[in-house]
Order: structure tokens, then C-alpha cells, then sequence
């Protein structure tokens, strides 16, 4: 059964009084103290994932869990001493994203109380299907050139501020995910994207953006009076392969981005989405030491999220995705920024073992999604949508709340089977983690869920569909190939998977990056399966 949070089991009120108190000394002293803080914070996570094992997890889980928490405040601590963060970066990264993190919220807490099940810590909000750019196989379905079109598929501001208000107020949120469309493009009723940020100044917002807009000055200047948002910039490698999808002439706009959000000391990331043509800039040894020289040793980006092309959006293209043997591979790959690099690097697809499983459908510290034609889905790479809460204007207007999107049946079903699979299983009786995800490795799994829901209805038609923008998944050669793919990819993992279960094995492959505590720990018979 899962525990409280790792920041409940690790980081007691003390911390935050730290914090507090830093606000009111001089820059060097309050700098000072948070990187005492910080270091503390990894000491307190150390002992409780990596020695109580407080969630009983396997030791691949915990590894991965602490090394990825301790690379993110390592680079929070990085910048700190070289002072590349502004005051309101630093503030809003300590005070506010860290907060966010390591603490359940009083309203967290309170929707546990009243639910019986935690809520999911963050949600991804695409506000609009506009984008100034056209990138091959968009899985957003992004809209380019059409005015019209662009309007009527935009969340208004008056909505989307509301959106937010009741993440904060109902779920106990302080952790927004923009996505696109692209957020920087967005403008409705007088304001911009900016605005939301600086309406809500007690929660962190990560945005992804093709970055061409922050070569702009106002805007990377927008964005540096905030202090609670960062950018993730969407890269395919280099020149070459990010201009192959994104279009001629767009990577110089891209990196001035970067410079412009760099030189202003905003913490930035890289949003990385590896197909089977550009797969090779992780997994080839050369190359990724280039990717990481340059985008986090030159540029000095803070994160990186990978993700994988998923058969969904525009042009749907199988042809692009993994094929099992690079999606297997990209296991080891990632595994070498994490643990070699100290990259807080987050492969969605194959560090599921992070967050014990797949995070969507609303589960405790995982997510859930509304896009930008208003209407909620369990996950952003999952179409399916219930038509009774097909619209988030309507499901407030009638008045229904977040909390009844995240108890309606299908995101109730894909909870339940999350927890058998991994979530809420003890270590023995976990699934493979390297395959986690419903729509892409367990199909035929999430169309049981959706036949289920659909046989219970007693309203026309099904109530449980894909969207229409998405109706390649209800072509008869989906399933086969979606399916294909899984299977393939299961006989090389599988295997993978419960060689990570053997203590030996994952100490033999970890331990020569860990501090050298860690080291004496194990020889010491203190870390254990």
C-alpha cells in the first residue's frame, strides 16, 4: 500500500519554516541557508527511500527515486552558488515549486480525508491548439494558419484562470503543466498566458514551447518578472534534426530563446521527443555527451523531459515510433544522464520505475489533463474521453467539479488498474516497469476499461470515445500495430524487468554513481531489497 509522499515521510514542517526565514536575510546569507537546506532535504530523502524504504518498493524504484530527487536539487544548489538565478526565479523555485514537491498542501490533505485516495499532484492544461509553427507528427494536432480554427479551439482566460483556481481549491494543486498548441502564442480576452502565471502566484507552472516567441525580449522579459514558471524548450537533437520536424530556420529563434531566458536566470529545461530517426542522440555514446556538453554544460539547462513519439496526433506515422529494441535501449541510455551526468532527466515512458508506475487518470501524485477544446482526458497521450464530462465549461456550469471528473467511471477504472498493475502492489507482485503505459503497452487492457464503462451506460451511443481529431485509433489496423509493438517489446523487457529485481545486479549497476555513504550503507548490510 502506498504511503504518504516522500516529502510527508522525510521533510517535517521544519523545512519550510527554514524557507520562510531565508526570505527576510541578505542575498549571501539567505543563499547560504538554502543551500545548507537543500542539502539536508537529500540527506532526509536518502535515509527515508533509500535505508526505510517507507513505500516498500524494489531497490531499482528507490534508486532511481532518490538519484532523480537529489539531481534536482543539486541543480537547484548548482545554481544557487554561481548565481545564475534571479531573485524571482530563486524564490519561486524554493518557495514555491519546491513547496509544491516535497509537501502535501492543506488541501491535498483534505481531499484525501474526504475521497479515501490521493490526488493527483499536478495537471496539464493545453490552452489552446494554436501554434506558429507545423512540426511532422504533432501529437497535440496543433493549428497553424487558421484564425477561425484557432479561436474556436482555445480554453477563454476567464475559464482557464478558473481551471486552475479549482486545481488549487479543490485538489490541493500548486503544480501546472502548459502545454500547446504553443503557450506562448496564447491570447484571449486581453491577456496571455503570463497573466495566468502572475494570477497565481502560490503555484509553479512548467510550460513546453518551441521557444521561437522567447527569442522575442518582451517575452523572455514577461516571463522574468514572474519567478513561477519555467520553459521547457522542444528540441529533436540538433540543427538537423530539430529543423528535419520543426521546420527550416526555426533552431537559431530556438537557441536565442534559450539565451534570452538564460541571461534573464530563469531556470530552463529540454523537452527531447525521440523517434526511431533521432533516437541515436541518446543512444549513441558520442553524441549524447555532445547533446549534454552543449544543452546543459553551454546553455546550462536545468532538466529534461523525454518523450517518446506516440501514434496519436497528426499523420499518424508508426513509422516514427520505437521500435522495441531502441525503446529498450533507451533504458540504459537515459540511464546514463541520470546516474553518470546528475541530469534530472525524465523519460515518461521508461522511468515509470520513478514514479511506481503509470501517473495518469488522476492518480495520487500523478495527473490529469483538460485540452484545449475544454474537454478532460485521463492523460495526454490517452483520446478518450467521457461525453458526460466532455466539456469543462459545461461540468462547471452544472455545477460539477474537478472531483467529479476524477471519480466519473473511466478515470475510476484506469486507477483501479494502475494500482493492480504496479502502483499499490508490493515489490513481488509488481508489473514490468519498463512497459507501464495503458494506451501504448496495455491496449487491449484499457479497451476492457472503456467496454465496461460503455455496457453500464444507459444513455445513447457509447460514453466512453476517441476524439474525433483522433480517429486513426479506430482504424482496424490500429490495434494490430499498436499491439504488435507491445508484445515485441515485452520479450526484450520483460526479461530486463525481473533481472532489476535482483539486488546484486541493481547495485552492480548503480552503486559506482552513488555518494560514497551509499556505498558503506550496502557494505554495511543497511540497503536491502
Amino acid at each position: 500500500m502506498v504511503k504518504n509522499t516522500i516529502l510527508d515521510a522525510t521533510i517535517n514542517p521544519l523545512a519550510k519554516g527554514i524557507l520562510k526565514l531565508s526570505l527576510k536575510l541578505p542575498d549571501n546569507q539567505r543563499n547560504k541557508l538554502w543551500e545548507k537546506t537543500l542539502d539536508w532535504i537529500d540527506r532526509k530523502i536518502y535515509h527515508s527511500i533509500i535505508i526505510e524504504n517507507y513505500n516498500q518498493k524494489p531497490l531499482v524504484n528507490r534508486f532511481y527515486q532518490y538519484k532523480m530527487g537529489s539531481n534536482l536539487l543539486g541543480s537547484v544548489k548548482k545554481r544557487i552558488k554561481e548565481d545564475k538565478f534571479s531573485k524571482e526565479a530563486l524564490d519561486g523555485m524554493i518557495n514555491v515549486f519546491l513547496s509544491s514537491i516535497f509537501f502535501r498542501s492543506r488541501g491535498a490533505k483534505e481531499f484525501e480525508r474526504k475521497n479515501r485516495y490521493k490526488p493527483p499532484k499536478f495537471m496539464t492544461i493545453s490552452p489552446l491548439g494554436g501554434c506558429n509553427l507545423q512540426c511532422v507528427g504533432c501529437y497535440a494536432n496543433a493549428i497553424s494558419g487558421n484564425p477561425e480554427l484557432e479561436k474556436e479551439n482555445t480554453i477563454d482566460y476567464n475559464t482557464l484562470d478558473e481551471i486552475v483556481s479549482r486545481g488549487e481549491e479543490e485538489l490541493g494543486m500548486a503544480f501546472f503543466v502548459i502545454s500547446g498548441g504553443e503557450p506562448t502564442y496564447y491570447k484571449s480576452q486581453g491577456k496571455e498566458i503570463y497573466d495566468l502565471f502572475r494570477n497565481h502566484p502560490n503555484s509553479y507552472f512548467l510550460m513546453y514551447t518551441n521557444g521561437t516567441l522567447l527569442a522575442k525580449e518582451e517575452n523572455a522579459d514577461k516571463l522574468a518578472s514572474l519567478g513561477n514558471a519555467t520553459p521547457a524548450f522542444s528540441v529533436e537533437g540538433f540543427k538537423e534534426e530539430t529543423e528535419a520536424r520543426r521546420g527550416k530556420n526555426v533552431y537559431k529563434s530556438i537557441i536565442k530563446g534559450m539565451d534570452n531566458i538564460r541571461e534573464r536566470k530563469i531556470p530552463f529545461g529540454i523537452s527531447f521527443t525521440a523517434t526511431r530517426q533521432n533516437v541515436n542522440i541518446l543512444s549513441d555514446p558520442d553524441k549524447r555527451k555532445r547533446f549534454v556538453d552543449f544543452y546543459f554544460n553551454e546553455k546550462e539547462a536545468d532538466y529534461l523531459w523525454a518523450f517518446h513519439y506516440m501514434p496519436i496526433g497528426k499523420d499518424v506515422d508508426f513509422n516514427l515510433t520505437l521500435t522495441p529494441k531502441q525503446r529498450t535501449h533507451l533504458i540504459d541510455d537515459v540511464q546514463h544522464l541520470i546516474f553518470k551526468y546528475n541530469i534530472f532527466a525524465a523519460d515518461f515512458w521508461n522511468a515509470a520505475v520513478t514514479s511506481d508506475g503509470c501517473i495518469s487518470g488522476g492518480r495520487g501524485m500523478g495527473y490529469d489533463f483538460v485540452d484545449y477544446d475544454g474537454t478532460p482526458y485521463p492523460c495526454v497521450f490517452n483520446p478518450y474521453y467521457d461525453k458526460e464530462y466532455s466539456d469543462i465549461r459545461e461540468i462547471f456550469k452544472r455545477g460539477e467539479s474537478l472531483v467529479d471528473i476524477l471519480n466519473s467511471p473511466l478515470y475510476v477504472g484506469i486507477r483501479k488498474w494502475i494500482d493492480e498493475y504496479s502502483y499499490n502492489q508490493p515489490p513481488e507482485k509488481s508489473g514490468n516497469l519498463w512497459m507501464p503505459c495503458m494506451i501504448r503497452d496495455h491496449y487491449k487492457e484499457l479497451m476492457k476499461i472503456i467496454d465496461k464503462v460503455n455496457e453500464n451506460y444507459k444513455g445513447e451511443g457509447p460514453r466512453v470515445t476517441v476524439r474525433p481529431k483522433n480517429g486513426a485509433l479506430l482504424e482496424e489496423s490500429y490495434c494490430p500495430n499498436i499491439c504488435r509493438i507491445a508484445e515485441e517489446t515485452e520479450k526484450l523487457t520483460g526479461p530486463l524487468w525481473k533481472k532489476y529485481q535482483n539486488t546484486e545486479l541493481v547495485v552492480k549497476r548503480f552503486l559506482e554513481y552513488m555518494p560514497e555513504r551509499m556505498k558503506e550503507d550496502y557494505d554495511n548490510g543497511l540497503i536491502t531489497q
